[in-house]
């Protein structure tokens, strides 16, 4: 991971950044989800990892962050990391009310307390310690001093996350810090665990970027590890994140197929099967720098964006050469990428210009038809847009859609090469600014071979308060199951087919979109707001937000 980051960011200063340390969280807590299991949001959780590098981001800016120490509470806040301690300034709480101690064995609310006004309540990180002076205005808390972090939701008045740390080694756990964060901040989709033989793994998200009902579409997610218990398929999908989930299909794509063969399914449906992968033969960003280490196989090396971009509108370009058969009429362009979680913080502070105007904004966008929404979003370089070289020229050809920032995707697009007269087919993928992490790009020019493809209804659906969701997850007819909480979770059964051939290929096709949940103060910054209009904007937005983002840390770290 290091080396990846250093090949495509080399910018020391930004390395220690909030921008960068959420990218961090972010490829860390793909580790911790897969440790969870059932992830139960309102019980402790034993951990006793190491909190390097992650602990500056815990300035998220709508956090309130509360340092008990015995019968002592203070407000601390600039905080840093340095060896094995938290530093920070504390002050009094100066008459912020805030949520009192709790329960972790079951959900819990706050209190009720007549001078408390639930929309004044911020979001709330509490860390408990011991042995701590809490006099002065400076503190340098020890890690092994840390009993307790737990985390409070204004929305519901809830615990939404509560860490006791166990007696070994240091106590500040990274992965609980991690998720601490992304449950405040992340603006993701619906998270997919599969049963592997021993428990439920986190797999992936399911139709990313589908915000409004506009958006709504379809998703194919590769199953890779799920593994049958007594013949039968299981999964869970969760809301653990700030929004609300309208799910509508689900079932699963069952391909058996040779060996030798792989088996994927585009953004169509189409099912598509490739055996003899072509590697490209040069991988060049804008700048003309090679990347084709980083493109060439599936592993931990992958392209995240150059920040040195010459494209002062925040639009990059990989180039790929693949050397062609004088035979091929047809592709197919397979990648493994994901979305970077800067998207995440540029979506994110995109939102905030809207103000207190946001809700107002988000209903706007529910009635707005979808081919509007989609054009505004391959305007705005979003998706992973790919075009082709034909007598000299770029042609687009398609897009991947959106993948989520939290596990790469296997995908795969299918496209004809009339017009490519030479030895040679060059590719282009165009995506804004830091918005896309590319692990892998080859291409296949075999014809697609006929597999078994079965199609496997739900055979039944139960929440997480053990009540039948079936009726609602049998067929695309915009009859929802909603998940508007955080830790809403229904988990699927699947009778397996027998095996039909040498090798079987697993996907989860479902339907639906989600909605964002925030919570912002302000005005809304109109004279900004009008500037997103315009195409490009988003991008060259994005690309303002890292270069300042990096001379502020330039200063600090300079201490001018």
């Amino acid at each position: 991971m290091s080396q990846t980051q250093t090949t495509c960011k080399p910018m020391a200063a930004f390395l220690r950044s909030w921008p960068f340390s959420r990218a961090i969280s972010a490829i860390l807590i793909i580790s911790f989800l897969n440790l969870m299991q059932a992830c139960y949001y309102y019980k402790a959780v034993q951990t006793n990892q190491p909190p390097e590098s992650v602990i500056p981001a815990l300035q998220a800016e709508r956090n309130y962050f509360i340092l008990h120490s015995g019968e002592n509470v203070k407000h601390l806040y600039g905080i840093t990391l340095d060896s094995n301690e938290i530093k920070g300034t504390i002050e009094d709480l100066s008459g912020h009310t805030y949520y009192k101690a709790t329960n972790t064995e079951k959900q819990n609310r706050y209190r009720n307390n007549k001078n408390l006004n639930e929309s004044e309540v911020t979001d709330e990180v509490h860390i408990y310690a011991d042995g701590l002076y809490l006099a002065a205005n400076s503190i340098a808390i020890p890690l092994d001093s840390i009993k307790k972090i737990e985390v409070y939701d204004p929305a519901t008045g809830a615990t939404i996350a509560s860490w006791v740390f166990s007696g070994l080694g240091l106590m500040a756990g990274v992965a609980g810090i991690v998720l601490i964060i992304l449950l405040l901040t992340k603006s993701s989709c619906p998270f997919v665990y599969s049963y592997d033989g021993q428990g439920y793994a986190f797999t992936g998200e399911i139709f990313s970027g589908a915000t409004q009902p506009g958006f709504e579409r379809e998703d194919f997610l590769l199953l890779p590890g799920l593994t049958d218990r007594g013949g039968i398929y299981k999964l869970k999908i969760s809301n653990k994140v700030h929004e609300i989930q309208h799910v509508d299909l689900t079932e699963l794509l069952i391909a058996d197929h040779p060996r030798d063969l792989t088996v994927l399914t585009d953004k169509y449906g189409t099912i598509h099967t490739s055996g003899e992968m072509t590697s490209p033969v040069e991988a060049l960003n804008s700048r003309g720098i090679d990347i084709l280490s980083l493109l060439s196989s599936k592993d931990s090396l992958f392209y995240s964006g150059d920040e040195k971009t010459p494209d002062n509108k925040g639009i990059e370009e990989v180039i790929l050469k693949f050397p062609k058969p004088a035979s091929a009429d047809s592709a197919k362009l397979i990648i493994k990428a994901k979305n970077d979680f800067w998207l995440e913080i540029v979506i994110a502070k995109f939102h905030a210009l809207f103000g207190d105007g946001y809700d107002k904004f988000s209903e706007k966008q529910e009635r707005a038809p979808g081919a509007e929404l989609r054009q505004w979003m391959s305007d705005q370089h979003i998706p992973l847009s790919v075009y082709l070289e034909k007598n000299g020229a770029w042609e687009f050809v398609d897009y991947f859609n959106i993948a989520g920032p939290m596990a790469f995707k296997d995908d795969i697009l299918a496209f004809g090469l009339d017009g490519v007269n030479t030895d040679t087919v060059k590719v282009k993928l165009d995506f804004g600014f830091l918005f896309w992490d590319i692990d892998y790009a080859a291409i296949d020019y075999s014809s697609n071979v006929p597999v078994n493809v079965f199609k496997c209804p739900v055979k039944s659906a139960i929440d997480e308060n053990g009540a039948d969701k079936l009726n609602l997850l049998t067929g695309a007819d915009r009859n929802y199951y909603d998940q508007e909480q955080v830790g809403n979770e229904v988990t699927l059964s699947f009778d397996k087919p027998a095996l039909t051939d040498e090798s079987r290929t697993i996907l989860l096709h479902t339907s639906g979109y989600y909605k964002i949940l925030r919570d912002l103060q302000g005005k809304p910054q109109i004279k900004t707001l009008k500037t997103f209009r315009n195409p490009g904007r988003f991008p060259a937005y994005s690309m303002e937000m890292f270069v300042k983002a990096a001379a502020e840390k330039d200063i600090y770290l300079s201490g001018k």
